[in-house]
């Protein structure tokens, strides 16, 4: 981790903004570091506002649970605090994949679980609304996906709103089966 940059700005005798900068390494990652901006602002108004990002200076590589998780440059975390409250988004662009034995002790077991290739654009979440989450683009390249050793294709991924919190959907094709 590292504090590169410390800056701040007056105009005419009037603060407009301070700010710190530099790069983070988080430890789901071993060798790959994000970047990070805080900054302070005051509008020509006289309102404050705050502003974290942070993101990727590179394609950064991370496991995640289950899965190994690749997210490019133009990937960004923002948290938000202005006259209008708090908010926290994200755009993420990568690729995703999970493969091998899933499962734990005394629960159920998904043999050759192969989940590869599959690469998202654009995948967005923001506490505020009208739109909270947005898919954006996936794609689901080959090889032949599988779970329990029978093949699986995904055609879809979409976000559903029934009663409760929103959920994703995934769309099988036609002859997938799970065993």
């Amino acid at each position: 981790s590292s504090l590169d940059t410390v800056y701040m700005s007056f105009v005419s005798n009037n603060f407009r903004n301070a700010g710190l900068a530099g790069e983070v390494r988080l430890p789901i990652s071993d060798r790959d570091e994000l970047k990070y901006n805080a900054s302070l602002n005051r509008s020509s108004s006289g309102e404050f506002s705050f502003e974290f990002r942070i993101q990727p200076k590179d394609t950064f590589m991370a496991q995640i649970w289950e899965a190994q998780l690749s997210l490019l440059p133009t990937s960004r975390i923002s948290i938000i605090a202005d006259s209008r409250g708090f908010a926290a988004s994200t755009d993420l662009s990568g690729r995703l994949s999970i493969s091998g034995n899933r499962g734990r002790d005394g629960g159920a077991m998904i043999e050759g679980m192969s989940f590869v290739g599959i690469s998202f654009e654009h995948f967005a979440l923001n506490s505020r609304g009208p739109r909270y989450i947005s898919i954006g683009h996936f794609a689901f390249a080959s090889p032949q996906h599988s779970a329990g050793g029978f093949p699986l294709s995904i055609s879809d991924i979409n976000i559903t709103s029934r009663e409760g919190p929103s959920m994703m959907e995934f769309d099988q094709s036609p002859g997938s089966r799970f065993g």
